[in-house]
C-alpha cells in the first residue's frame, strides 16, 4: 500500500518537477544572453556589432521548444530594450527590433535536432528570419532621409529600391556573422548537452 502511494507521488509530481525544470533553465538562459550582450565586439561601420546572445536562446528552443524558446526571446527583447535604451527609439522600433527579432529565434524549437548539423541548421533558420525583421525595420521605420554612403555604396534617399538595398547591406553586415557563430557554436555544444528535460 505505502508502494503504490509514493509510486503515485512521484508520478503525479514529474510534470511539475518538469515543468519547473523548464521555468529555471529559461530564467537562467535569458539572464545569461543579457550578461553576453553586454560582450559585443562593434563590426559596422554605421551600427552593428557580433554578439553571442543568440547561442543561448537558440539551446533553450532546442531543448524546450518553440513555445518556450519564443516566450524567452520576447522576454529578452524587452529586458534588453529596457537596458539599452530602446524606448527611446518609439514603440515600431521596439516591436520589430527587440521584441520580434529576438522573439523569431524561438522558431528553432521547431527542429527535431538528432545532429550537429540539425542543431547549426536550426540556428541558421533562427538567425535568417531575425534578420528579416531587422530588414523590414530597416525600410519602414529607419528610411533613408537623405543620401548615405555605406561601405563605400552610395544610396539615394526617396527610392524604395534604394531603401531594400541600404536595409540590406547594413543588416546583413552584422547578422551574417552572427548567424555563422551561432551556428558552429550551437553544432558544438548541442554533443554535450541533454536533448530533453528527460534526458536530466
Amino acid at each position: 500500500m505505502n508502494t503504490e502511494k509514493t509510486k503515485g507521488t512521484g508520478s503525479s509530481r514529474t510534470p511539475f518537477i518538469r515543468q519547473l525544470i523548464r521555468l529555471t533553465e529559461s530564467a537562467v538562459l535569458v539572464a545569461l544572453a543579457i550578461g553576453l550582450s553586454y560582450l559585443e565586439l562593434d563590426i559596422g561601420l554605421q551600427g552593428g556589432s557580433l554578439s553571442l546572445v543568440m547561442i543561448p536562446l537558440v539551446i533553450l528552443a532546442l531543448r524546450h521548444g518553440a513555445g518556450w524558446g519564443v516566450g524567452a526571446g520576447l522576454v529578452f527583447g524587452v529586458i534588453k530594450c529596457a537596458l539599452g535604451g530602446g524606448f527611446a527609439w518609439g514603440l515600431a522600433s521596439v516591436l520589430l527590433d527587440y521584441v520580434l527579432a529576438y522573439g523569431i529565434i524561438g522558431v528553432a524549437g521547431f527542429f527535431r535536432v538528432k545532429s550537429a548539423g540539425m542543431a547549426a541548421c536550426a540556428a541558421v533558420v533562427a538567425g535568417v528570419l531575425r534578420f528579416v525583421i531587422h530588414f523590414i525595420s530597416g525600410v519602414t521605420i529607419y528610411k533613408l532621409m537623405e543620401a548615405t554612403t555605406l561601405y563605400g555604396i552610395e544610396f539615394s534617399a526617396g527610392g524604395m529600391g534604394s531603401v531594400i538595398a541600404y536595409s540590406i547591406v547594413y543588416n546583413g553586415v552584422y547578422m551574417i556573422p552572427n548567424i555563422i557563430v551561432t551556428a558552429i557554436a550551437v553544432a558544438i555544444l548541442q554533443k554535450y548537452l541533454p536533448k530533453t528535460v528527460a534526458d536530466i
